[in-house]
């Protein structure tokens, strides 16, 4: 059935959609149907023509992050981290990214701006302890647990963290 349904489609695009509407829906089907390559011309083009679509610049992310290109990735999170800075997700994946990276104070930065937006998220200040520890920054992971500590309930996580930041201490 995949098969056909991206001839579909290809007859579709052979036809030239117009707006960016439907634009959009092309290149939201194709990577639907694991045809990543055929929709990335597409969001480029309409980023060129539209950048103001909403949920765009977060399609073309994912893309880049599936095509294991980051770079791209970083770009497009930026901009949105951006455009709207109370939106915590574009601030999480980059911290991510960062972490991936080695860049540690990247990493903590975007986690902080992460626990400014979201404080009741516990998993965001294990993130964050996890950057402090591997920036070599034990007894600042130590802080950002008690302070987790203070706010939820006791986990295997929290006391894990805890443990290994007390040893790297």
């Amino acid at each position: 059935l995949q098969p056909r349904i991206v001839s579909l489609l290809d007859r579709a695009a052979e036809l030239g959609p117009r707006n960016a509407a439907e634009r959009l829906r092309l290149a939201d089907l194709y990577h639907r149907f694991a045809e990543s390559a055929r929709s990335l011309p597409l969001y480029q083009a309409l980023l060129e023509s539209d950048p103001d679509l909403p949920g765009l610049r977060e399609r073309l992310t994912g893309i880049y992050l599936e095509s294991d290109n980051p770079d791209k990735a970083i770009e497009q999170l930026e901009i949105l981290s951006r455009i709207e800075p109370t939106n915590p997700l574009p601030h999480y994946f980059l911290g991510v990214l960062a972490l991936e990276r080695q860049r540690f104070e990247e990493a903590v930065d975007a986690f902080n701006r992460v626990l400014v937006l979201r404080p009741d998220q516990p998993d965001i200040y294990f993130d964050l302890a996890i950057a402090r520890l591997r920036h070599r920054r034990p007894a600042d992971a130590l802080a950002v647990l008690d302070r987790a500590r203070i706010r939820f309930r006791p986990s295997f996580r929290l006391e894990s963290l805890s443990g290994t930041a007390c040893i790297e201490l």
